[in-house]
C-alpha cells in the first residue's frame, strides 16, 4: 500500500511507473491469498475482515482519483464487494459482532458508516439498508447464508434489530487469530446476545488468561475430555426455505473421533440441534453450552437450563440423548465483551463417558428463544441408529399438540 501511494502521489520519480505496477501486481495476487472465494478474509476474524476490506480498498480508490482505471481488473473489484458483503451476512442485526476469534462485540450499528461508503461504491441498495437501519434501500434478499469456504453461516427471522438470528463456525485454521472451536455458534434474539461466544479477553500481559478464552471446551460444542479440538471441518448439507433452514457439518475433532453438528432453524422461530459423535475413541464427551450473564433456571432432572432475564428475550435449552447415563454438570464461565474486561456467565456441560460399547453418541438440544411465554415444544427422532451416525434424518416436532415431521437426507 506504501509503494501504490509513493508512485501515484509522486509521478515525477523516474521509476514510479515501475513501482506503481509492482505494488499493484502484489494488490492482485495477495487479495485472492488473503481472501477466500467466499469473500472472507482467511483470518477469521471481524475486526481484521474490515481493516483489510479498507486496505485492499484505499489504493484502488487513489487509482481511481488519479485516472489510472485500468490499474486493478473487475476481479479485484468484486473480490472487495464480496469482502463487504460479509458483515451484512454474519453480524448480529443490530450490528454488532459474534466473537469468532479474536473479535469483540462492539457498538450497535458500528459499521454503518461504511456501508454508506460501500452502498455509493458499488450502488447496492442493501449496502444502503444496513447504512440507514432500512429506512432507505433495500433489505438483504436471503436470510440465511453460507461461507462455505470460510465455515461460516448464519440463519435469521428477519432483517430488523429485534430478529432471531444464530451464526455457526466450523472452518478452517484461521491462524494466530482463531480459536479451536470448530461446532459453536452465538444466539442472538430481541436485541440481546443470549448465547454468547467467550471472546478472546487479552492478546498479551496475560498468558494465562488468553489460553482460557481460546479453550475449546469454553464453547458451543462438543469436546473429548475437555481437549482442545482440531481443525477439520466438512460441510456435508445446506438447504434454505421459507420455513426450514438446516445445516450440517462435521469436524473431525480428535482422532478416531468426528463431530456432525446438525442445525435446523423451524418457522424462524426456534432451533433443533443434533450432535452426533461417532468413531473408536473413548472417553468423556462434553457438549458445552454457555448462556449470557446472569441466573439461569436449572433443571438436572429434565436436562434442561434457561436465562431468567426479567424483561424482554430468553432462551430455553433442553438436551436429550441415545445412552442410558448423561449428566448435566455446571462449569467455569466467562465472556469479555471488550478488551481486557471479562464478566462470569452461566456455563454447562452434558458428559456421556464413551466406551467401545457405544460407537456413537447423540444429543438432540431444543434452543427455543423466546418472549414472555415459552412454548410449549419436543423434538425427538424417529429413526434412532445406536451403531452409525444417520445419513436420512427423520424428526417429530410437537408444539402443544400439534406434530409435524421433518426430514433431510445427506
Amino acid at each position: 500500500e506504501g509503494l501504490a501511494a509513493i508512485a501515484i502521489l509522486f509521478p515525477e520519480f523516474k521509476e514510479a511507473p515501475l513501482w506503481r505496477e509492482e505494488a499493484f501486481r502484489r494488490f492482485n495476487i495477495e487479495i485472492d491469498k488473503q481472501v477466500y472465494s467466499d469473500g472472507q478474509q482467511r483470518e477469521l476474524a471481524m475486526g481484521y475482515h474490515v481493516g483489510c476490506i479498507s486496505w485492499f480498498l484505499r489504493s484502488y480508490e487513489l487509482a481511481r482519483m488519479n485516472e489510472m482505471k485500468d490499474a486493478f481488473p473487475r476481479t479485484y473489484v468484486e473480490k472487495i464487494e464480496q469482502m463487504c458483503e460479509v458483515p451484512m451476512k454474519l453480524c448480529h442485526p443490530d450490528g454488532t459482532v459474534v466473537q469468532f476469534g479474536d473479535a469483540w462485540t462492539g457498538k450497535p450499528g458500528q459499521y454503518k458508516n461504511q456501508f454508506m461508503a460501500w452502498s455509493k461504491l458499488f450502488d447496492r441498495d442493501d449496502f444502503l439498508y444496513m447504512a440507514t437501519d432500512g429506512t432507505k434501500g433495500k433489505a438483504p434478499y436471503k436470510t440465511a447464508f453460507a461461507l462455505p469456504e470460510s465455515g461460516l453461516y448464519s440463519m435469521r427471522s428477519g432483517c430488523h434489530p429485534d430478529a432471531i438470528f444464530l451464526a455457526l463456525k466450523c472452518g478452517p485454521n484461521g491462524g494466530g487469530h482463531a480459536q479451536p472451536d470448530n461446532g459453536t455458534f452465538g444466539l442472538y434474539a430481541g436485541g440481546r446476545i443470549l448465547m454468547p461466544d467467550a471472546g478472546s479477553y487479552i492478546y498479551s500481559g496475560d498468558p494465562e488468561g488468553r489460553a482460557w478464552f481460546r479453550q475449546t471446551k469454553v464453547h458451543q460444542t462438543i469436546t473429548l475430555d475437555d481437549l482442545n479440538s482440531a481443525y477439520a471441518p466438512k460441510l456435508l448439507y445446506w438447504n434454505t426455505n421459507k420455513g426450514l433452514d438446516v445445516l450440517v457439518v462435521e469436524n473431525n475433532s480428535y482422532d478416531d473421533l468426528t463431530h456432525r453438528r446438525s442445525l435446523l432453524f423451524i418457522d424462524k422461530r426456534y432451533f433443533v440441534i443434533v450432535d452426533e459423535v461417532y468413531g473408536a475413541a473413548t472417553g468423556e464427551v462434553g457438549l458445552h453450552f454457555q448462556l449470557a450473564p446472569g441466573e439461569p433456571a436449572v433443571d438436572k432432572k429434565n436436562f434442561s437450563v434457561q436465562t431468567n432475564f426479567p424483561e424482554g428475550w430468553n432462551v430455553y435449552l433442553q438436551t436429550a440423548h441415545n445412552q442410558n447415563k448423561m449428566q448435566l454438570l455446571e462449569e467455569e464461565g466467562w465472556v469479555s465483551h471488550q478488551y481486557t474486561i471479562k464478566e462470569p456467565r452461566p456455563a454447562f456441560c452434558f458428559n456421556i463417558n464413551k466406551t467401545g460399547d457405544n460407537p456413537v453418541i447423540r444429543y438432540v438440544t431444543l434452543l427455543v428463544p423466546y418472549k414472555d411465554r415459552k412454548p410449549d415444544i419436543k423434538v425427538r427422532i424417529l429413526n434412532e441408529s445406536e451403531k452409525e451416525p444417520i445419513s436420512k434424518m427423520n424428526l417429530e416436532i410437537t408444539e402443544n399438540s400439534s406434530k409435524k415431521m421433518i426430514q433431510y437426507n445427506l
